[in-house]
């Protein structure tokens, strides 16, 4: 990861729950997970 790279969201957890949470918040192009 490039230093000062920003992200919109930090998904924290690799459950089922965070799993479809960064599936569907990934879905917008314009949006880094």
């Amino acid at each position: 990861m490039p230093a000062g790279e920003t992200f919109d969201y930090v998904i924290v957890g690799a459950g089922s729950a965070g799993c479809v949470l960064a599936n569907r918040l990934s879905e917008d192009p314009a949006v880094s997970v």
